[in-house]
């Protein structure tokens, strides 16, 4: 054999074995879906569920690997999370949810996708199961009715990066308030991860307990709250969403509240005016009766000041009338008395006269006799006066 033919046998020996060893590279490509599809598996204990059946979930994973079972409604909202650890042979089991006793929009009758995912291996597998009704009653254990355990989260609302968002969690048993033993309390983030609450959670009083989870700076979308519980009567699970969003965006849904507040205040500037032409048309009539109430007052009042005037002029004619007429009295009687003095002195006289002739003795007795009578006539004068006065 030549030298050329040695290396040209050669050359195709070696493109067979690369051609082999691409070949082979492909099959191993094509197939690893299935085989990482395979890594996991899932199967409910029912096919079909109705209200208050307790849905539990079962498998194979990688061994010891973490296991992760969602529920979702037939809106494909998640509406349930259960949470577990493969053994070290793979096998995995976990209780997910219970139904509701009456359907609601979160939980309607209709299929539902019970979806297992491995978490270090990244395999998911899907499988769909009912939620529907046979007209049964709800099962019951001693007359209690089974799915009367229900836990209601609340975090609705608009939350920016850097917020602390307080999740309140409501348990309650046929409608009492209730202490259960919570298994499960996650968020799911909006890039598939989950963050454990589990054990930071406080509590309010009986039935009624919160967490508080603070964003990321660097977060933004829409975050998923799981709660998952168990009573001696059942168990149950709650679920809550909230969105964060930037700034910007927090102003941009208040500017747009903007234009409904003006108008609001429009509105109330209609009212006020409507008000205030009311209360001058009111005015407008009252003013007018206050007016003529003012003049009647005033002319009462000038008719009284009037009357008085007049009064007061006559009170001093009155006074002076009567001075006059009892100084005219005490003119006369002093008049008269006058004359009576006059004439009993001159009868003294009369009297002094005659008896001068007599003895020195009748004189003076004469004498005392007229000054007797003069001081009775000044007294008679005295006690007159002071009666007119």
């Amino acid at each position: 054999m030549s030298t050329r033919s040695f290396f040209i046998q050669q050359r195709r020996t070696d493109v067979g074995v690369i051609a082999a060893i691409v070949l082979s590279l492909l099959l191993i490509l094509t197939s690893a879906p299935a085989i990482l599809a395979q890594a996991i598996t899932v199967e409910t204990d029912k096919t079909s569920y109705e209200p208050g059946d307790l849905l539990t979930a079962s498998g194979v994973a990688p061994p010891n690997d973490e296991v992760v079972v969602q529920v979702l409604n037939p809106s494909n909202i998640l509406v349930a999370t259960g949470q577990t650890t493969a053994d070290g042979a793979g096998n995995y089991a976990v209780q997910v949810m219970r139904f509701p006793p009456q359907p609601s929009n979160l939980f309607p009758f209709g299929s539902y996708t019970v979806r297992a995912t491995a978490a270090a291996a990244g395999a998911t597998v899907t499988t769909v199961v009912t939620f529907d009704s046979t007209g049964a009653p709800p099962p019951s254990e001693n007359g209690v009715p089974v799915g009367g355990f229900e836990i209601d989260v609340t975090a609705n609302g608009v939350y920016n990066r850097g917020d602390t968002v307080t999740i309140n969690v409501l348990f309650t048993l046929n409608g009492a308030l209730v202490d259960p033993t919570i298994v499960i309390a996650h968020i799911h983030t909006p890039d598939q991860q989950l963050v454990q609450l589990l054990g930071t959670e406080g509590r309010i009083h009986a039935g009624w307990y919160y967490f508080e989870y603070t964003i990321p700076q660097n977060a933004e979308g829409t975050y998923g709250m799981h709660i998952g519980a168990n009573t001696p009567s059942g168990g149950n699970n709650g679920h809550t969403s909230f969105h964060v969003t930037t700034t910007i965006a927090r102003q941009s849904s208040v500017v747009g509240i903007v234009p409904a507040i003006t108008s609001q205040i429009s509105n109330l500037r209609s009212d006020v005016s409507d008000i205030e032409s009311m209360l001058s048309a009111q005015i407008d009539d009252i003013v007018p009766r206050i007016a003529e109430a003012q003049g009647a007052i005033l002319a009462r009042i000038s008719d009284a000041q009037s009357s008085l005037a007049d009064a007061i002029a006559s009170v001093p004619a009155g006074i002076t009338a009567s001075v006059q007429g009892i100084q005219g009295n005490i003119v006369s009687e002093i008049d008269e008395a006058k004359a009576d003095i006059l004439a009993s002195v001159e009868a003294i006289r009369d009297d002094t006269r005659a008896a001068a002739a007599g003895s020195s003795q009748a004189s003076t007795m004469a004498l005392v006799a007229a000054g007797l009578a003069a001081l009775a006539v000044v007294l008679i004068i005295v006690v007159l006066v002071r009666k007119r006065g």
